[in-house]
């Protein structure tokens, strides 16, 4: 009860409209089974037109009036009426759960506007940017750190995302696999390289994705500090 109204006061002061969604504009009907294989293979589409996984760049002004973007807007309709009970095995969650939060961070991006950062969005974006999965609303902070990271505290406010009687709770992913931190894109030049993640190789293409990132800070770091 407590957890619940901290993170209702949260939301409250960072303006947050906890009624508002992303997922809402079409109303679609499907089996669990249909909305996750299409998500998948509309991820896959977005990732060959959309996403410069060389650079780490997404390409949102051309992604916004395409025809890939209308259907996965479909698609992630479809999530209202998914249960993500569906998702038996711990590597068909974490490849849904990466996968949907980078998607719904770049959705957030074209929604707001955004041009060059986050912040024009106002301060919460990651509370604001939602879907409606179940019926239940998520954010990008409830999927990473309810979700993702097994619900361990919020490293800023050292509070868990899901109170005990949470039902999202059940879907958190325990233990946390701390390869996430490198797969998370939040439309961030920081950020870890946008790529799209399988069940079938989930281990290795994390264990890739943690690998690319070290590369990259290291040549960073060892060209600023060049004479």
């Amino acid at each position: 009860m407590v957890l619940n109204l901290l993170h209702w006061l949260i939301d409250f002061l960072l303006r947050v409209d906890r009624g508002r969604i992303l997922n809402n504009e079409f109303d679609v009907k499907a089996s669990h089974s249909e909305i996750a294989s299409e998500l998948r293979a509309i991820v896959d589409q977005l990732k060959l037109e959309a996403f410069d996984t060389e650079n780490g760049l997404v390409n949102y002004r051309g992604l916004k009036n395409s025809l890939t973007y209308t259907r996965y807007k479909r698609a992630a309709a479809g999530l209202r009426h998914f249960d993500p009970t569906f998702l038996r095995s711990r590597a068909e969650r974490l490849a849904f759960w990466i996968n949907l939060y980078n998607s719904l961070i770049v959705d957030a991006v074209i929604f707001f506007g955004i041009e060059k950062s986050v912040w024009e969005a106002g301060w919460g974006f990651f509370h604001k940017a939602a879907y409606n999965i179940g019926g239940l609303r998520y954010s990008t902070d409830d999927i990473e750190h309810g979700i993702l990271r097994g619900n361990h505290p919020y490293p800023l406010l050292r509070l868990p995302q899901f109170a005990r009687n949470d039902p999202r709770l059940k879907h958190a992913i325990v233990p946390m696999d701390p390869h996430i931190h490198f797969a998370l894109v939040c439309a961030s030049r920081s950020c870890p390289v946008i790529t799209v993640y399988h069940a079938s190789q989930i281990e290795e293409e994390l264990e890739a994705a943690a690998t690319t990132f070290v590369i990259g800070l290291t040549f960073l770091w060892y060209n600023k500090f060049q004479i």
